[in-house]
């Protein structure tokens, strides 16, 4: 649909489980990957309850080296909470992903991002204790991003401790912390540009020393601990939090409740369904893992030429937008085509226009089965505008020919903007500089332009017609012509295309 395919972020676990994914993404041109780790070691993992190992993550790094990856991001989470074991687990780790990566013909780009966790409320972490402090966590980010540098890749840090601090005041203040809260945003003018200042971290703390406030996060807490979130029910009760966490510091690990392998199928009691029927729908909830939904290594790439028209609202859209549009529209027409289709390869005319376009659409497996051709119901006006609110498909082409064999001759056209006695100066104008040799003639209310054989081939233009009666512009192309004459020409005004050599033929 698009030429690109860019999502966030996604699991190693999904990585490894559902393959066929990949290859998807793969075959629509994706090359850069963004994948999550959080912690950095196997305990860090279980303290975010990220049902991730080692093991799995190595396992998502190698599928991606097989697909030729030439780029992957990543993301981190610094809690706090690391203690020096975690750390040369991290570095261990690095040395295994250095000698995964070294051996291809060209070595991908990998980069660390660091975020320092932010103890949301209405989760778990809510109870998390104390932490080190922000220097501390500075330290240590420094420390592993310097661990990072030495094994060949990049670090980034996205998100400092400054920035975690200063939300979770912002989240775990209460009424006696609003005045802070006030004078920061309206007297001071802090602002937030993508992070949090060490100005604007250090006015927080001061302020707090001095109203001998503390913040609840840097406090012991327990159930019986008001929080300033608590007369808000998301469904899922305080005391069930605080048993999940009783279970993380002992170590657990709560696999979700969908469907194995990305879950336990089974209910962890949360309470946030309503019904037994929630319950049971959610515990079966999954990607589809069978082996019908893994792509044949029979099937075989195929091609599918369309001609279809482009509305006239549209003219000024990127040609991705059409592209995408058109993918719409054909996957709505032939609902068969559904699991065929891949991408739009190609999509002529490349300049601004409306009216006939063509383009050849990209799938795999079985070709699907195309409706008849269908007369098209969509008007067309006096100068050609296509006058429907969406892509329309004429017919499906033939194949085998070359694409500028289906365009040429192409005809444009458009009202021009001004009286046809002044646009047809400026056109005597405009072939007389670019040295365009040509017959004027006038013949039933028009002016033809008629370019010398020799100059229509390299110029592309081969007759400019303007009716007098409307300043009705026409123009015959024999192939792709400069855009500026293009613009010149159909200044303001998109063109409409209203024939191309495969639609008299079709």
């Amino acid at each position: 649909m698009f030429s690109r395919v860019s999502i966030k972020s996604q699991r190693f676990d999904a990585v490894v489980n559902a393959p066929e994914l990949l290859d998807l993404q793969f075959e629509a041109g994706k090359r850069t990957y963004t994948c999550a780790m959080e912690g950095i070691s196997n305990r860090m993992r279980v303290l975010l309850q990220k049902n991730l190992d080692e093991k799995t993550i190595l396992a998502g790094v190698d599928l991606l080296m097989q697909r030729n990856m030439r780029q992957m991001k990543v993301f981190l989470i610094l809690t706090g909470y690391e203690q020096d074991a975690d750390v040369d687990e991290f570095r261990v780790f690095l040395e295994k992903i250095r000698q995964r990566t070294a051996g291809g013909k060209a070595r991908p780009r990998l980069t660390f991002s660091f975020a320092v966790l932010f103890r949301a409320p209405q989760t778990p972490m809510q109870f998390a204790p104390a932490r080190q402090s922000v220097p501390e966590m500075q330290k240590q980010l420094d420390m592993l991003c310097s661990f990072i540098s030495a094994s060949g890749f990049e670090a980034r840090i996205s998100s400092g401790p400054e920035d975690a601090e200063v939300s979770e005041f912002i989240a775990y203040a209460d009424r006696r912390h609003t005045p802070i809260l006030v004078e920061a945003s309206v007297a001071r003018g802090f602002r937030y540009h993508g992070e949090i200042s060490r100005k604007l971290h250090e006015f927080w703390r001061q302020r707090l020393k001095q109203l001998r406030l503390t913040l609840l996060s840097d406090s012991e807490r327990s159930p019986a601990t008001v929080f300033p979130w608590d007369d808000i029910d998301t469904g899922i009760n305080k005391a069930f939090l605080y048993k999940i966490w009783q279970q993380i510091e002992g170590g657990g690990e709560i696999r979700a409740c969908l469907a194995p392998p990305w879950g336990s199928g089974k209910c962890v009691g949360c309470g946030a369904c309503r019904s037994p029927g929630e319950m049971a729908a959610l515990n079966r909830l999954g990607p589809e893992l069978s082996p019908q939904r893994a792509k044949s290594a029979e099937q075989k790439a195929g091609q599918l030429w369309l001609l279809f028209r482009v509305p006239a609202k549209w003219a000024y859209c990127s040609r991705e937008f059409v592209a995408a549009a058109l993918a719409r529209r054909f996957m709505l027409d032939v609902p068969g085509a559904v699991d065929w289709f891949r991408r739009v390869e190609l999509l002529e005319p490349a300049f601004f226009s409306h009216g006939l376009a063509v383009a050849c659409l990209n799938g795999c497996g079985e070709s699907p089965e195309f409706p008849a051709q269908k007369r098209s119901t969509a008007a067309l006006t006096i100068s050609g505008a296509h006058a429907a609110d969406d892509i329309e498909i004429v017919s499906k082409l033939p194949p085998g020919k070359k694409p500028e064999e289906r365009l040429y001759p192409m005809v444009l056209e458009a009202l021009a903007p001004d009286e046809a006695a002044v646009v047809a100066r400026e056109i005597d104008t405009l072939l007389t500089r670019y040295k365009l040799k040509n017959q004027k003639q006038r013949q039933n209310g028009w002016l033809n332009w008629q370019i010398n054989t020799g100059q229509a081939k390299k110029s592309g233009l081969s007759k400019i017609s303007l009716r007098e009666e409307d300043a009705l512009l026409q123009v015959t192309l024999l192939s792709q012509p400069e855009l500026f004459m293009l613009n010149k020409l159909f200044a303001d005004h998109p063109p409409a295309i209203t024939s191309l050599n495969c639609s008299t033929k079709s």
